[in-house]
């Protein structure tokens, strides 16, 4: 089913009232070009000020860039396509939060203890992560297919680009871990949850 167009992008752009709103609504939903406009419901996602939502927030650069992928994410679920002009704007407009990597500082006698306090099935999860130097991310998405036994290691597949990707190898001590531990037998959900029970 076909959107309607907008029209009179004057009207549009007053409606929305941001500093940049007039802007994007204007360049995004302009009747000259027969830009399909977005349903009205979603046209505040243009007047908020995400650079002063950014600077006010409570959370942390890590909740601040999730809100931005679940914003682009509803975006092109509502609008059916990634490249779509209004969700490419308004995602530009969303300030990208620097991440702090986490450096963790667990001696090995605590994490044993924790491993071996958690579920026998989730405790392979654990050594998995923690010998391969993984992302939770990056674990679940493992296969019996990037496994290498022949030399102990672990085709970590690229989470944003093809050069991302890197091969990981164990001591082969812990290879019956990794071995029980892929593919994940648990969700994120449970891995987090049964971390924070042990």
């Amino acid at each position: 089913m076909r959107r309607r167009v907008a029209r009179s992008p004057r009207r549009t752009g007053a409606s929305v009232g941001a500093e940049d709103g007039g802007t994007l609504v204007t360049a995004v939903v302009a009747g000259e070009n027969e830009v399909s406009q977005p349903d009205a419901g979603i046209l505040f996602y243009v007047a908020l000020d995400w650079k002063a939502l950014h600077a006010t927030w409570p959370g942390g650069p890590s909740d601040w860039n999730h809100l931005r992928r679940a914003v682009s994410h509803f975006l092109t679920m509502q609008l059916g396509d990634v490249h779509h002009a209004f969700r490419r704007a308004v995602v530009k407009a969303i300030p990208r939060a620097k991440e702090v990597e986490r450096v963790p500082d667990l001696p090995p006698t605590l994490f044993w203890k924790i491993v071996n306090a958690a579920p026998p099935h989730a405790q392979a999860c654990f050594v998995t992560i923690a010998a391969l130097g993984l992302r939770v991310g990056e674990y679940l998405r493992l296969t019996r297919d990037h496994l290498l036994p022949y030399s102990f290691a672990v085709q970590i597949p690229g989470t944003k680009t093809a050069g991302s990707a890197a091969t990981a190898r164990v001591d082969e001590r812990l290879w019956p871990w990794v071995l029980q531990g892929v593919p994940s037998p648990l969700h994120y959900k449970w891995l987090r949850l049964y971390w924070k029970r042990a």
